[in-house]
């Protein structure tokens, strides 16, 4: 049967989750569509939606299990037993690493990135992905560890390693992030300023996602003379900046020319707008902060016109 529906769909009206197709669910996991069909039908790991013409659909907690599975795939456990182990969690013993702190995983990352082995650093992302969760361990394992290589690269190798987490981090977001246009609201996420790193925009952008807002990511080098253009034809219903810097003195007067040309309301996130929330709350434009949990609820509140800025 053919699977490939059209993209992610929510139901407004009735708040109900947005559902992805097989395709995508594949793009995203790394998971064929093949397998996803076995797992369903062979070992009953997952249970799709579907639709009237029979195309299979999956929440977002089935991409979560799906991520649930490829941990104890990666630590050896036949895909046989991965079944009572999802229906049973309780009964059986916390996975490898998972009352290890932080510092495990970035350990871990370090001796496949010393070998340059992309299939180990991927066991090593799905299983402390698995254990922790999306924000944790991008909040605690990967954006720490990318922070610390990038300021360490006086060494013979130090540079080609800090690239190759970068692109592969880059890569596992991508699959992440899901598509725009398919949430109610959709927001730019852009850099504030020249310093900001693609990956750290992917990463805000993707902490900044739920089921009710879409984020649409801009790339570094983003003329900011041209973000009112940008949000004007992709019809944005918010302009989100990001830097994880101490402001300068001219931030203030900085953001207040961006918002001039908007049609849509602008907001800060990253270390920056915790830094500079004192200095802008006169101002119109919200500060999100740069933990995962209070910017999606700082920015749910702001969309719904009831965060106080």
């Amino acid at each position: 049967m053919n699977d490939q529906a059209p993209g992610p769909r929510a139901d407004a009206d009735t708040a109900e989750p947005v559902l992805y197709s097989i395709g995508e669910v594949a793009s995203r996991t790394g998971v064929n569509a093949v397998t996803l069909r076995a797992w369903e039908r062979r070992h009953g790991l997952l249970q799709p939606h579907r639709t009237e013409s029979g195309h299979r659909l999956y929440s977002g907690a089935d991409i979560d299990t799906i991520h649930s599975i490829l941990g104890w795939l990666a630590r050896g456990v036949p895909v046989s037993r991965v079944a009572r182990i999802l229906a049973r969690p309780s009964e059986h013993l916390l996975p490898a690493g998972a009352s290890q702190p932080p510092r495990y995983w970035q350990t871990q990352a370090r001796a496949a990135l010393a070998e340059f082995d992309p299939a180990k650093l991927g066991e090593v992302y799905q299983r402390a992905l698995a254990v922790l969760g999306q924000d944790a361990v991008f909040e605690q394992v990967w954006m720490p560890l990318w922070t610390t290589l990038r300021g360490a690269r006086q060494g013979y190798g130090q540079t080609s390693e800090w690239l190759f987490l970068d692109q592969f981090l880059r890569h596992q977001v991508w699959q992440r992030l899901p598509q725009a246009g398919n949430r109610t609201l959709n927001v730019l996420v852009a850099p504030l300023n020249d310093d900001v790193a693609k990956l750290e925009l992917l990463v805000a952008g993707l902490l900044l996602c739920s089921d009710e807002i879409g984020v649409i990511v801009l790339p570094p080098g983003q003329p900011p003379d041209e973000l009112a253009l940008v949000c004007e034809r992709r019809r944005a219903d918010a302009l989100i900046l990001v830097s994880n810097h101490h402001p300068s003195a001219e931030l203030a007067p900085r953001l207040a020319q961006v918002a001039c040309g908007l049609v849509c309301p602008l907001a800060l996130a990253g270390e920056m707008s915790e830094r500079a929330q004192a200095r802008l709350q006169a101002s119109a434009i919200a500060c999100l902060g740069a933990q995962a949990t209070q910017m999606r609820q700082r920015l749910a509140l702001f969309m719904s016109a009831q965060l106080d800025t």
